[in-house]
Protein backbone atom coordinates (compact mmCIF):
# COMPACT_ATOMS: atom_id res chain seq x y z
CA UNK A 1 0.00 0.00 0.00
CA UNK A 2 2.57 2.42 1.10
CA UNK A 3 4.00 2.30 -2.44
CA UNK A 4 0.99 3.74 -4.09
CA UNK A 5 0.84 6.46 -1.22
CA UNK A 6 4.35 7.12 -2.54
CA UNK A 7 3.19 7.62 -5.90
CA UNK A 8 0.28 9.53 -5.36
CA UNK A 9 2.22 12.07 -3.38
CA UNK A 10 4.97 12.39 -5.89
CA UNK A 11 2.40 13.20 -8.62
CA UNK A 12 1.07 15.42 -6.46
CA UNK A 13 4.43 17.36 -5.97
CA UNK A 14 5.22 17.54 -9.53
CA UNK A 15 1.94 19.05 -10.06
CA UNK A 16 2.04 21.80 -7.55
CA UNK A 17 3.32 24.76 -8.90
CA UNK A 18 5.71 26.62 -6.57
CA UNK A 19 6.88 29.73 -8.80
CA UNK A 20 4.51 31.47 -7.24
CA UNK A 21 5.84 31.03 -3.36
CA UNK A 22 9.32 31.68 -4.41
CA UNK A 23 8.35 35.44 -6.37
CA UNK A 24 7.06 36.23 -3.12
CA UNK A 25 10.33 35.17 -1.15
CA UNK A 26 12.32 38.77 -0.09
CA UNK A 27 14.96 36.04 -0.41
CA UNK A 28 18.24 35.70 -2.52
CA UNK A 29 18.58 32.30 -0.55
CA UNK A 30 19.73 28.55 -2.03
CA UNK A 31 16.04 26.77 -1.37
CA UNK A 32 18.29 23.71 -0.76
CA UNK A 33 19.82 22.50 2.28
CA UNK A 34 22.29 18.81 1.43
CA UNK A 35 22.69 18.43 5.24
CA UNK A 36 21.57 16.16 7.29
CA UNK A 37 20.53 19.00 9.91
CA UNK A 38 16.67 20.09 9.53
CA UNK A 39 16.04 23.77 9.78
CA UNK A 40 12.68 25.20 11.44
CA UNK A 41 11.30 26.26 8.25
CA UNK A 42 10.73 22.71 6.62
CA UNK A 43 7.95 21.80 5.15
CA UNK A 44 8.67 18.18 4.64
CA UNK A 45 11.99 16.18 5.54
CA UNK A 46 12.28 12.24 4.54
CA UNK A 47 15.27 9.93 5.28
CA UNK A 48 15.24 6.30 4.72
CA UNK A 49 17.32 3.92 7.49
CA UNK A 50 18.89 1.45 5.07
CA UNK A 51 19.18 -0.78 8.21
CA UNK A 52 15.76 -0.92 9.58
CA UNK A 53 13.92 0.20 6.29
CA UNK A 54 11.36 2.34 8.11
CA UNK A 55 9.91 5.94 7.41
CA UNK A 56 11.06 8.87 9.23
CA UNK A 57 8.52 10.63 10.40
CA UNK A 58 7.38 13.44 8.33
CA UNK A 59 7.68 17.36 9.42
CA UNK A 60 5.43 20.04 8.02
CA UNK A 61 5.57 23.50 9.32
CA UNK A 62 2.46 24.39 8.00
CA UNK A 63 2.52 27.97 9.61
CA UNK A 64 5.54 29.23 7.36
CA UNK A 65 4.32 27.88 4.55
CA UNK A 66 0.55 29.71 4.60
CA UNK A 67 2.02 33.24 5.34
CA UNK A 68 3.46 33.04 1.93
CA UNK A 69 1.27 31.31 -0.64
CA UNK A 70 -2.10 32.48 -2.20
CA UNK A 71 -5.12 29.97 -1.17
CA UNK A 72 -4.91 27.74 -4.13
CA UNK A 73 -1.56 26.93 -3.33
CA UNK A 74 -2.86 26.37 0.44
CA UNK A 75 -5.21 24.32 -0.73
CA UNK A 76 -3.51 21.85 -3.11
CA UNK A 77 -0.59 22.20 -0.05
CA UNK A 78 -3.44 20.30 2.02
CA UNK A 79 -3.35 17.55 -0.55
CA UNK A 80 -0.32 16.69 -0.19
CA UNK A 81 -0.58 17.08 3.69
CA UNK A 82 -3.11 14.92 3.83
CA UNK A 83 -1.23 12.42 1.38
CA UNK A 84 1.44 12.20 3.59
CA UNK A 85 -0.85 12.13 7.09
CA UNK A 86 -2.08 7.94 5.19
CA UNK A 87 1.32 6.82 5.72
CA UNK A 88 2.93 8.58 8.80
CA UNK A 89 1.48 6.15 10.91
CA UNK A 90 3.33 3.07 8.92
CA UNK A 91 6.53 2.08 11.13
CA UNK A 92 7.82 0.06 7.98
CA UNK A 93 8.59 0.57 4.64
CA UNK A 94 8.74 -2.38 1.94
CA UNK A 95 12.42 -3.44 1.29
CA UNK A 96 13.21 -1.70 -1.74
CA UNK A 97 16.22 -3.83 -2.58
CA UNK A 98 19.27 -1.33 -1.30
CA UNK A 99 17.57 1.48 -2.69
CA UNK A 100 17.24 -0.19 -6.40
CA UNK A 101 13.33 0.97 -7.02
CA UNK A 102 11.21 3.25 -9.47
CA UNK A 103 9.42 4.51 -6.21
CA UNK A 104 12.52 5.89 -4.49
CA UNK A 105 14.11 7.27 -7.77
CA UNK A 106 10.62 8.72 -8.30
CA UNK A 107 10.85 10.79 -5.03
CA UNK A 108 13.86 11.98 -5.45
CA UNK A 109 13.01 13.67 -8.39
CA UNK A 110 10.03 15.21 -7.76
CA UNK A 111 11.36 16.24 -4.60
CA UNK A 112 14.10 18.06 -6.88
CA UNK A 113 11.75 19.27 -9.38
CA UNK A 114 10.55 22.16 -7.47
CA UNK A 115 14.49 23.43 -6.64
CA UNK A 116 14.96 23.69 -10.56
CA UNK A 117 13.26 27.19 -9.89
CA UNK A 118 15.64 28.80 -7.47
CA UNK A 119 19.14 28.09 -9.26
CA UNK A 120 20.34 31.70 -8.71
CA UNK A 121 19.57 31.42 -5.00
CA UNK A 122 21.67 31.05 -2.39
CA UNK A 123 21.26 29.98 1.17
CA UNK A 124 17.95 30.37 3.27
CA UNK A 125 16.27 30.67 6.39
CA UNK A 126 12.96 30.61 3.91
CA UNK A 127 10.40 27.98 5.26
CA UNK A 128 9.78 26.20 1.90
CA UNK A 129 11.54 22.70 1.25
CA UNK A 130 14.52 20.52 2.66
CA UNK A 131 15.32 18.25 0.22
CA UNK A 132 16.14 14.70 0.47
CA UNK A 133 19.73 14.26 0.61
CA UNK A 134 21.38 12.99 -2.91
CA UNK A 135 24.02 10.75 -1.20
CA UNK A 136 20.95 8.66 -0.04
CA UNK A 137 20.22 7.34 -3.40
CA UNK A 138 23.37 7.18 -4.74
CA UNK A 139 23.62 3.98 -5.53
CA UNK A 140 20.26 3.47 -7.10
CA UNK A 141 20.12 6.77 -9.22
CA UNK A 142 22.28 5.92 -12.28
CA UNK A 143 20.11 2.96 -12.56
CA UNK A 144 16.46 3.56 -12.66
CA UNK A 145 14.32 6.01 -14.96
CA UNK A 146 13.27 9.09 -13.76
CA UNK A 147 9.55 9.35 -13.65
CA UNK A 148 7.03 10.36 -16.07
CA UNK A 149 5.67 14.40 -14.82
CA UNK A 150 2.14 13.12 -16.29
CA UNK A 151 0.68 16.60 -15.45
CA UNK A 152 2.77 17.91 -18.56
CA UNK A 153 2.27 14.93 -20.59
CA UNK A 154 -1.41 15.70 -20.46
CA UNK A 155 -0.54 19.26 -21.88
CA UNK A 156 -0.06 17.31 -25.12
CA UNK A 157 -3.47 15.59 -24.84
CA UNK A 158 -5.92 18.88 -26.01
CA UNK A 159 -9.17 16.58 -25.53
CA UNK A 160 -8.51 16.01 -22.03
CA UNK A 161 -8.85 19.53 -21.44
CA UNK A 162 -12.60 19.04 -22.52
CA UNK A 163 -15.73 18.85 -19.60
CA UNK A 164 -18.27 16.75 -19.78
CA UNK A 165 -21.69 17.32 -17.92
CA UNK A 166 -19.78 20.45 -16.58
CA UNK A 167 -17.34 17.62 -15.25
CA UNK A 168 -12.97 17.29 -16.26
CA UNK A 169 -12.79 14.55 -18.88
CA UNK A 170 -11.64 11.32 -16.74
CA UNK A 171 -10.65 9.41 -19.93
CA UNK A 172 -11.10 5.41 -19.12
CA UNK A 173 -11.82 4.09 -22.35
CA UNK A 174 -8.53 3.30 -23.69
CA UNK A 175 -9.09 0.03 -23.86
CA UNK A 176 -11.14 0.97 -26.75
CA UNK A 177 -9.23 3.93 -28.24
CA UNK A 178 -6.41 6.36 -27.40
CA UNK A 179 -6.44 9.92 -26.89
CA UNK A 180 -4.11 11.76 -29.80
CA UNK A 181 -1.59 14.09 -28.34
CA UNK A 182 -0.89 17.37 -30.25
CA UNK A 183 1.80 16.37 -31.56
CA UNK A 184 -0.07 13.70 -34.08
CA UNK A 185 -2.76 16.25 -34.48
CA UNK A 186 -0.31 18.41 -35.64
CA UNK A 187 2.10 15.60 -37.99
CA UNK A 188 -1.94 15.32 -39.99
CA UNK A 189 -2.79 19.09 -40.62
CA UNK A 190 0.90 19.72 -41.94
CA UNK A 191 0.76 16.68 -44.19
CA UNK A 192 -2.23 17.94 -45.80
CA UNK A 193 -1.10 21.16 -45.93
CA UNK A 194 2.62 20.90 -47.26
CA UNK A 195 2.86 17.35 -48.73
CA UNK A 196 -0.49 15.96 -50.02
CA UNK A 197 0.28 13.57 -53.02
CA UNK A 198 0.13 10.05 -53.78
CA UNK A 199 2.88 7.94 -53.13
CA UNK A 200 5.67 5.71 -55.24
CA UNK A 201 3.58 6.95 -58.25
CA UNK A 202 4.91 10.02 -59.47
CA UNK A 203 7.79 12.56 -60.51
CA UNK A 204 6.79 15.61 -59.28
CA UNK A 205 8.11 17.10 -55.99
CA UNK A 206 4.87 16.24 -53.62
CA UNK A 207 4.77 12.84 -54.68
CA UNK A 208 8.71 12.39 -53.71
CA UNK A 209 8.17 14.25 -50.53
CA UNK A 210 5.16 12.05 -49.67
CA UNK A 211 6.92 8.82 -50.60
CA UNK A 212 9.42 9.26 -48.49
CA UNK A 213 7.72 10.42 -45.52
CA UNK A 214 5.67 7.53 -46.40
CA UNK A 215 8.90 4.91 -46.58
CA UNK A 216 10.49 6.52 -43.36
CA UNK A 217 7.12 5.63 -41.58
CA UNK A 218 7.67 2.17 -42.23
CA UNK A 219 11.04 2.44 -40.92
CA UNK A 220 9.95 3.76 -37.69
CA UNK A 221 7.92 0.65 -37.66
CA UNK A 222 10.47 -1.36 -37.99
CA UNK A 223 12.61 0.39 -35.62
CA UNK A 224 9.96 0.71 -32.61
CA UNK A 225 8.96 -3.23 -32.72
CA UNK A 226 13.05 -4.34 -33.89
CA UNK A 227 11.79 -6.09 -36.95
CA UNK A 228 15.19 -7.13 -38.94
CA UNK A 229 13.63 -4.95 -41.85
CA UNK A 230 10.92 -2.68 -42.67
CA UNK A 231 10.09 -4.82 -45.42
CA UNK A 232 8.81 -7.05 -42.55
CA UNK A 233 6.11 -4.40 -42.05
CA UNK A 234 2.73 -4.37 -43.80
CA UNK A 235 0.27 -1.29 -43.21
CA UNK A 236 -3.22 -1.69 -42.40
CA UNK A 237 -6.38 -0.63 -41.51
CA UNK A 238 -6.10 -1.30 -37.96
CA UNK A 239 -5.92 -4.71 -36.11
CA UNK A 240 -8.77 -6.60 -37.38
CA UNK A 241 -7.85 -6.18 -41.11
CA UNK A 242 -4.61 -7.44 -40.07
CA UNK A 243 -5.55 -10.94 -38.90
CA UNK A 244 -7.92 -11.02 -41.65
CA UNK A 245 -4.95 -10.65 -43.91
CA UNK A 246 -3.23 -13.50 -42.22
CA UNK A 247 -5.67 -15.83 -42.05
CA UNK A 248 -6.64 -15.11 -46.00
CA UNK A 249 -2.73 -15.61 -47.36
CA UNK A 250 -0.58 -17.26 -45.06
CA UNK A 251 -3.38 -19.13 -43.58
CA UNK A 252 -4.61 -20.04 -47.11
CA UNK A 253 -1.26 -21.83 -47.75
CA UNK A 254 -0.65 -23.59 -44.31
CA UNK A 255 -4.15 -25.24 -43.57
CA UNK A 256 -5.05 -28.28 -44.98
CA UNK A 257 -8.19 -30.97 -43.92
CA UNK A 258 -7.53 -32.18 -40.60
CA UNK A 259 -4.97 -29.33 -39.15
CA UNK A 260 -5.62 -27.51 -36.02
CA UNK A 261 -5.60 -23.94 -34.84
CA UNK A 262 -4.93 -22.79 -31.53
CA UNK A 263 -6.71 -19.92 -30.27
CA UNK A 264 -6.97 -19.22 -26.21
CA UNK A 265 -10.41 -18.15 -23.97
CA UNK A 266 -9.25 -14.84 -24.20
CA UNK A 267 -9.52 -14.09 -27.43
CA UNK A 268 -11.15 -10.69 -28.69
CA UNK A 269 -14.02 -11.91 -31.21
CA UNK A 270 -10.82 -10.41 -34.06
CA UNK A 271 -8.76 -13.13 -33.40
CA UNK A 272 -11.57 -15.76 -33.01
CA UNK A 273 -14.00 -15.31 -36.31
CA UNK A 274 -11.28 -15.18 -39.00
CA UNK A 275 -9.78 -18.42 -37.77
CA UNK A 276 -13.38 -20.09 -37.43
CA UNK A 277 -13.53 -18.67 -40.73
CA UNK A 278 -10.61 -20.78 -42.14
CA UNK A 279 -11.09 -23.62 -39.83
CA UNK A 280 -14.37 -23.93 -41.45
CA UNK A 281 -13.42 -23.40 -45.21
CA UNK A 282 -10.76 -26.28 -45.20
CA UNK A 283 -12.68 -29.11 -42.35
CA UNK A 284 -9.99 -27.85 -40.13
CA UNK A 285 -10.49 -27.77 -36.27
CA UNK A 286 -10.02 -24.82 -34.27
CA UNK A 287 -8.69 -25.86 -30.65
CA UNK A 288 -9.29 -23.05 -27.48
CA UNK A 289 -6.93 -23.35 -24.41
CA UNK A 290 -8.62 -22.86 -21.98
CA UNK A 291 -8.43 -20.24 -18.77
CA UNK A 292 -8.31 -20.64 -15.12
CA UNK A 293 -11.04 -19.10 -12.68
CA UNK A 294 -8.78 -15.97 -12.30
CA UNK A 295 -8.13 -15.95 -16.09
CA UNK A 296 -4.38 -16.98 -16.75
CA UNK A 297 -3.94 -19.44 -19.48
CA UNK A 298 -4.00 -22.83 -18.54
CA UNK A 299 -0.27 -23.74 -19.76
CA UNK A 300 -0.29 -27.84 -19.34
CA UNK A 301 -3.35 -27.33 -21.33
CA UNK A 302 -1.73 -25.74 -24.02
CA UNK A 303 1.30 -28.11 -23.95
CA UNK A 304 -1.45 -31.03 -24.17
CA UNK A 305 -3.37 -29.49 -26.83
CA UNK A 306 0.43 -29.01 -29.27
CA UNK A 307 0.55 -31.94 -31.87
CA UNK A 308 2.07 -32.16 -35.35
CA UNK A 309 -1.39 -31.40 -36.49
CA UNK A 310 -1.38 -27.99 -35.03
CA UNK A 311 -0.21 -25.30 -37.79
CA UNK A 312 -1.27 -22.20 -36.55
CA UNK A 313 -1.14 -20.85 -32.88
CA UNK A 314 -3.11 -17.30 -32.35
CA UNK A 315 -2.50 -15.55 -29.22
CA UNK A 316 -3.24 -11.96 -27.84
CA UNK A 317 -0.38 -10.61 -26.10
CA UNK A 318 -2.74 -8.55 -23.31
CA UNK A 319 -6.67 -9.67 -22.76
CA UNK A 320 -8.93 -6.80 -23.52
CA UNK A 321 -11.49 -8.21 -21.12
CA UNK A 322 -9.63 -8.09 -18.10
CA UNK A 323 -6.24 -7.14 -18.72
CA UNK A 324 -4.75 -10.54 -18.45
CA UNK A 325 -0.60 -10.57 -19.46
CA UNK A 326 -0.15 -13.84 -22.15
CA UNK A 327 2.74 -15.77 -21.27
CA UNK A 328 3.24 -15.26 -25.29
CA UNK A 329 7.52 -16.33 -24.74
CA UNK A 330 6.76 -19.26 -23.35
CA UNK A 331 3.70 -20.60 -25.80
CA UNK A 332 5.40 -19.12 -29.63
CA UNK A 333 8.87 -21.78 -28.01
CA UNK A 334 6.52 -24.33 -27.50
CA UNK A 335 5.07 -23.74 -30.81
CA UNK A 336 8.19 -23.57 -32.65
CA UNK A 337 8.53 -27.15 -31.44
CA UNK A 338 5.82 -28.47 -33.84
CA UNK A 339 6.30 -26.35 -36.62
CA UNK A 340 3.11 -24.37 -36.30
CA UNK A 341 3.18 -20.59 -37.48
CA UNK A 342 2.40 -18.16 -34.05
CA UNK A 343 0.03 -14.85 -34.78
CA UNK A 344 0.38 -12.41 -31.98
CA UNK A 345 -2.30 -10.03 -31.26
CA UNK A 346 -0.46 -7.01 -30.29
CA UNK A 347 -3.14 -4.08 -30.20
CA UNK A 348 -3.28 -4.47 -26.01
CA UNK A 349 -0.13 -4.39 -25.45
CA UNK A 350 2.07 -2.64 -27.56
CA UNK A 351 0.64 0.87 -26.23
CA UNK A 352 2.06 -0.40 -22.47
CA UNK A 353 4.89 -2.14 -22.99
CA UNK A 354 8.25 -2.45 -25.02
CA UNK A 355 7.71 -4.64 -27.52
CA UNK A 356 10.90 -6.57 -29.30
CA UNK A 357 9.82 -8.95 -32.23
CA UNK A 358 13.12 -10.69 -32.30
CA UNK A 359 13.19 -11.44 -29.22
CA UNK A 360 9.80 -12.74 -28.98
CA UNK A 361 10.44 -14.59 -31.94
CA UNK A 362 7.22 -14.68 -33.08
CA UNK A 363 6.43 -15.13 -36.75
CA UNK A 364 3.52 -12.62 -37.06
CA UNK A 365 3.05 -9.36 -34.60
CA UNK A 366 -0.23 -7.39 -35.38
CA UNK A 367 -1.53 -4.31 -33.85
CA UNK A 368 -3.58 -0.96 -34.29
CA UNK A 369 -2.79 2.95 -34.43
CA UNK A 370 -5.74 3.92 -32.87
CA UNK A 371 -4.99 2.16 -29.57
CA UNK A 372 -1.39 3.76 -29.31
CA UNK A 373 -1.97 7.58 -29.29
CA UNK A 374 -1.97 7.48 -33.43
CA UNK A 375 -5.30 7.80 -35.73
CA UNK A 376 -7.97 5.46 -36.44
CA UNK A 377 -7.38 3.76 -39.56
CA UNK A 378 -4.10 2.59 -39.43
CA UNK A 379 -2.38 -0.59 -38.10
CA UNK A 380 0.67 -2.86 -38.69
CA UNK A 381 1.14 -6.55 -39.38
CA UNK A 382 4.57 -7.50 -38.84
CA UNK A 383 6.02 -10.67 -40.04
CA UNK A 384 9.27 -12.75 -40.84
CA UNK A 385 10.05 -11.78 -43.97
CA UNK A 386 10.39 -15.32 -45.43
CA UNK A 387 7.16 -16.22 -44.69
CA UNK A 388 5.74 -13.09 -46.61
CA UNK A 389 7.60 -13.74 -49.52
CA UNK A 390 6.32 -15.86 -52.53
CA UNK A 391 2.66 -15.66 -50.96
CA UNK A 392 -0.71 -15.34 -52.50
CA UNK A 393 -2.31 -11.43 -52.26
CA UNK A 394 -4.39 -10.18 -49.87
CA UNK A 395 -6.66 -7.67 -51.99
CA UNK A 396 -5.60 -7.03 -55.60
CA UNK A 397 -5.85 -3.55 -57.69
CA UNK A 398 -3.20 -0.62 -57.86
CA UNK A 399 0.42 -0.09 -56.59
CA UNK A 400 0.56 -3.75 -55.65
CA UNK A 401 2.42 -5.12 -59.24
CA UNK A 402 4.72 -5.11 -61.31
CA UNK A 403 3.35 -6.42 -64.42
CA UNK A 404 -0.11 -6.95 -66.00
CA UNK A 405 -1.49 -8.32 -68.55
CA UNK A 406 -4.85 -9.75 -69.65
CA UNK A 407 -3.69 -13.31 -69.66
CA UNK A 408 -0.62 -12.67 -66.63
CA UNK A 409 0.00 -10.64 -63.67
CA UNK A 410 3.83 -10.27 -61.97
CA UNK A 411 2.80 -9.30 -58.07
CA UNK A 412 5.24 -6.97 -56.15
CA UNK A 413 7.04 -8.02 -53.47
CA UNK A 414 6.16 -7.86 -50.15
CA UNK A 415 5.25 -5.88 -48.50
CA UNK A 416 3.70 -4.15 -50.86
CA UNK A 417 2.26 -7.04 -52.18
CA UNK A 418 -0.45 -6.76 -49.24
CA UNK A 419 -1.05 -3.01 -49.48
CA UNK A 420 -2.87 -2.89 -52.79
CA UNK A 421 -4.75 0.58 -53.11
CA UNK A 422 -3.69 3.95 -51.54
CA UNK A 423 -2.83 3.71 -48.41
CA UNK A 424 -4.13 5.89 -45.28
CA UNK A 425 -1.00 8.30 -46.03
CA UNK A 426 -1.50 11.18 -43.73
CA UNK A 427 -2.89 8.98 -41.17
CA UNK A 428 0.00 6.77 -41.65
CA UNK A 429 2.46 9.83 -41.06
CA UNK A 430 0.00 10.64 -37.61
CA UNK A 431 1.48 6.79 -36.88
CA UNK A 432 4.73 7.96 -37.41
CA UNK A 433 4.57 10.87 -35.37
CA UNK A 434 2.78 8.69 -32.41
CA UNK A 435 5.91 6.35 -32.13
CA UNK A 436 8.18 8.76 -32.00
CA UNK A 437 6.47 10.34 -29.35
CA UNK A 438 6.14 6.98 -27.18
CA UNK A 439 10.08 7.10 -27.89
CA UNK A 440 10.38 10.25 -26.36
CA UNK A 441 8.72 9.47 -23.26
CA UNK A 442 9.97 6.10 -22.99
CA UNK A 443 8.15 3.16 -23.51
CA UNK A 444 9.91 1.55 -20.19
CA UNK A 445 8.69 4.45 -18.10
CA UNK A 446 5.18 4.39 -19.64
CA UNK A 447 4.97 0.42 -18.14
CA UNK A 448 6.97 0.76 -14.83
CA UNK A 449 3.97 3.82 -14.02
CA UNK A 450 1.24 2.22 -15.26
CA UNK A 451 2.06 -0.88 -13.80
CA UNK A 452 1.93 1.53 -10.22
CA UNK A 453 -1.03 2.89 -11.28
CA UNK A 454 -3.12 0.09 -12.31
CA UNK A 455 -2.47 -1.88 -8.96
CA UNK A 456 -2.99 0.99 -6.60
CA UNK A 457 -6.86 1.80 -8.67
CA UNK A 458 -7.27 -2.42 -8.56
CA UNK A 459 -6.22 -2.06 -4.61
CA UNK A 460 -8.84 0.83 -4.22
CA UNK A 461 -11.63 -0.83 -5.96
CA UNK A 462 -11.27 -4.10 -3.74
CA UNK A 463 -12.30 -2.83 -0.63
CA UNK A 464 -15.70 -1.88 -2.01
CA UNK A 465 -18.26 -4.50 -0.76
CA UNK A 466 -20.50 -4.41 -3.87
CA UNK A 467 -18.01 -4.32 -6.12
CA UNK A 468 -16.63 -7.42 -7.81
CA UNK A 469 -13.93 -7.29 -9.81
CA UNK A 470 -14.46 -9.55 -13.10
CA UNK A 471 -10.86 -11.68 -13.55
CA UNK A 472 -7.80 -11.60 -10.88
CA UNK A 473 -4.77 -12.36 -13.93
CA UNK A 474 -0.93 -13.13 -12.28
CA UNK A 475 0.03 -10.26 -14.26
CA UNK A 476 -2.65 -7.43 -15.04
CA UNK A 477 -2.14 -5.02 -18.19
CA UNK A 478 -3.82 -1.70 -18.13
CA UNK A 479 -7.68 -2.62 -17.61
CA UNK A 480 -9.62 -3.66 -14.46
CA UNK A 481 -12.91 -5.56 -15.25
CA UNK A 482 -15.93 -5.07 -12.66
CA UNK A 483 -19.89 -5.58 -11.52
CA UNK A 484 -21.92 -3.80 -8.93
CA UNK A 485 -24.14 -6.27 -7.01
CA UNK A 486 -27.49 -5.55 -8.56
CA UNK A 487 -27.25 -2.90 -10.81
CA UNK A 488 -26.82 -3.19 -14.53
CA UNK A 489 -23.57 -2.34 -16.01
CA UNK A 490 -25.10 0.34 -18.41
CA UNK A 491 -26.52 2.35 -15.64
CA UNK A 492 -23.07 2.30 -13.86
CA UNK A 493 -21.59 3.47 -17.08
CA UNK A 494 -24.14 6.05 -17.17
CA UNK A 495 -23.69 7.52 -13.94
CA UNK A 496 -19.89 7.89 -14.36
CA UNK A 497 -20.26 9.40 -17.52
CA UNK A 498 -22.35 12.51 -15.25
CA UNK A 499 -19.13 12.73 -13.55
CA UNK A 500 -16.81 12.89 -16.62
CA UNK A 501 -15.77 9.63 -16.56
CA UNK A 502 -15.75 7.46 -19.65
CA UNK A 503 -15.38 3.56 -19.30
CA UNK A 504 -16.57 0.80 -21.48
CA UNK A 505 -19.93 -1.28 -20.87
CA UNK A 506 -20.62 -4.53 -22.54
CA UNK A 507 -18.94 -7.78 -23.68
CA UNK A 508 -15.95 -5.89 -25.27
CA UNK A 509 -15.92 -8.10 -28.26
CA UNK A 510 -15.06 -10.69 -26.17
CA UNK A 511 -17.97 -12.82 -25.11
CA UNK A 512 -16.40 -16.48 -24.49
CA UNK A 513 -14.32 -14.53 -22.24
CA UNK A 514 -16.58 -12.59 -20.35
CA UNK A 515 -18.65 -15.82 -20.51
CA UNK A 516 -16.33 -17.71 -18.56
CA UNK A 517 -16.62 -15.44 -15.46
CA UNK A 518 -20.56 -16.17 -15.54
CA UNK A 519 -21.40 -13.13 -16.78
CA UNK A 520 -22.41 -11.20 -19.93
CA UNK A 521 -20.76 -7.99 -19.62
CA UNK A 522 -18.52 -5.72 -17.39
CA UNK A 523 -18.02 -2.09 -16.88
CA UNK A 524 -14.18 -1.98 -17.59
CA UNK A 525 -11.91 0.97 -16.69
CA UNK A 526 -9.01 1.05 -18.90
CA UNK A 527 -6.16 3.36 -18.33
CA UNK A 528 -2.83 4.60 -20.20
CA UNK A 529 0.27 7.19 -18.93
CA UNK A 530 -1.86 10.51 -18.95
CA UNK A 531 -4.11 9.04 -16.63
CA UNK A 532 -3.75 9.97 -12.74
CA UNK A 533 -4.34 9.00 -9.07
CA UNK A 534 -6.33 11.42 -8.29
CA UNK A 535 -8.76 10.21 -11.57
CA UNK A 536 -8.73 6.44 -9.96
CA UNK A 537 -10.19 8.58 -6.68
CA UNK A 538 -12.65 10.01 -8.36
CA UNK A 539 -13.44 6.86 -9.65
CA UNK A 540 -13.47 4.94 -6.90
CA UNK A 541 -15.59 7.87 -4.79
CA UNK A 542 -18.24 7.54 -6.95
CA UNK A 543 -18.12 3.46 -6.91
CA UNK A 544 -18.30 4.08 -3.52
CA UNK A 545 -21.25 6.13 -2.93
CA UNK A 546 -23.50 4.46 -5.71
CA UNK A 547 -25.53 1.99 -3.34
Amino acid sequence: MIDNDIKKINQMIEKFDFSDLINQCNSTSNLVNHGNNKNDGTIYDTQYDNQKHSHNKIEINKQDYLDKSNQNETNHYNEISDAYNQIESLENIPEYNDFQSFEASNIYNAHNKATNHSNDMHHTNTPYMHNVNPNKFNSFNSNVSASLDVYQIREDFPILHKKVHGKPLIWLDNGATSQKPKHVIDAISTYYSQYNSNVHRGVHTLSQEASDLFDQARETVASFINASSATEIIFTKGATEGLNLISNTIGKQKIQAGDEILITQLEHHSNILPWRKLAQEHNAHLKIVPINANGDIMLDAYSNLLNSRTKIVALSHVANSIGALVPIENMIQQAKAFGAITVIDGAQSIPHMKIDVQKLDCDFFIFSGHKMFAPTGTGVVYGKEYLLKNNIPYQVGGGMIQNVTYEDVQYADSPYIYEAGTANLADIEGLRAAINYLDQLDMNKIEQYEHQLVEYAYEQMSMLNHVNIIGNPSTRVGVISFIVHNMDNNEIGRILDKEGIAVRTGHHCAQPAIRHFGVEGTVRASFAFYNTYEEVDKLIEILRNIC
